[in-house]
């Protein structure tokens, strides 16, 4: 049998009889966006997703589907407007052509400009301030070319950052007396807030401020009942149930007004910029009616108990 012993406040014990460090791995809460990956050396790897430079992973990878539906209408219009003078077979393969041009052009371009913006990043010392993906061995928090001794990590307290319309949530991590000195902060999604400041508290073994959390989240408007009931699952639900909406109605669109009006592909631009506010306007608005309808059964089960 091993025996092992604690040593600091962190999650690191020692094998006695091996001399050798090991990670005790505390499982991972569920996150809307956020990630964390328990790898098999025991290292952990935490990834907020909240601040990403690509376009096909923003908002949890809304803005992917968003291109691809785009491309999927290019290619379907195509095919409709070439159906006429090339036969289906035809159409369909310009149509095809058409989509896997676009998705072509959107990889390369949404890879050279988030290559470009860390590239940039990695130059000055952003990733020494912004967490957006680092990882923690029990002993260093790894933040691609920075290291911090977690020895230093006093606690994680929740902040916000707001210009404008902008609003930026974030798990601070800090150092020495209450106040103290920022070592780096992990942005996350508003509902990923209370769960990050909530794990990196129990990976760094500090304590966890439960009441400055509760009234922080309180004042942001940010509810336990919100955060569980827009999780992944739900957003994946929606989220094809939006992608199918826009590509159903959109190609409804195009061959009623090409078939009956022979409308050009000018005067299809217009249609469709439509129907892509309205379809979004009115599945934004079922979307938040259905969670509102959740946390309300929720809190009639609760009153009842």
């Amino acid at each position: 049998m091993f025996e092992h012993t604690s040593i600091s406040d962190n999650n690191l014990c020692y094998d006695i009889k091996k001399n050798e460090p090991f990670l005790i791995v505390m499982s991972s809460p569920e996150f809307h966006l956020a990630k964390v990956k328990e790898m098999h050396n025991g290292v952990v790897r935490v990834k907020g997703n909240a601040n990403s430079v690509n376009l096909l992973r923003m908002e949890g990878g809304f803005g992917g589907e968003v291109l691809v539906g785009f491309c999927v209408i290019l290619g379907l219009f195509s095919s409709v407007m070439t159906y006429g003078e090339n036969g289906l077979f035809e159409s369909v393969k310009i149509g095809l052509g058409v989509f896997l041009f676009f998705i072509a052009f959107i990889l390369l371009l949404t890879g050279l400009v988030s290559g470009l913006i860390s590239s940039l990043r990695s130059l000055g010392n952003y990733y020494q301030k912004y967490w957006d993906d680092f990882t923690f061995d029990g002993v260093t928090v790894k933040s691609r070319k920075f290291q911090i001794d977690a020895s230093e990590i006093t606690f994680v307290r929740p902040r916000v950052g707001k210009s404008g319309d902008e609003i930026e949530f974030s798990a601070s991590v800090r150092s020495g007396p209450k106040g103290g000195r920022e070592l780096g902060r992990v942005v996350v999604d508003g509902y990923d807030i209370a769960n990050m400041v909530e794990y990196l508290s129990s990976q760094f073994g500090v304590p966890l401020d439960e009441e400055g959390l509760e009234k922080f989240l309180k004042k942001e408007g940010i509810t336990a009942q919100e955060e569980y009931h827009i999780g992944k699952e739900e957003d994946k639900v929606w989220n094809r149930r939006y992608g199918v909406a826009q590509l159903g109605t959109a190609t409804l669109i195009v061959a009623i007004l090409h078939s009956f009006f022979g409308t050009t592909i000018s005067g299809l631009l217009i249609p469709l910029i439509l129907n892509f506010a309205i379809v979004h306007n009115i599945m934004d608005y079922l979307h938040t009616q259905a969670v509102e309808n959740a946390i309300a059964t929720e809190r009639m089960e609760r009153s009842i108990d």
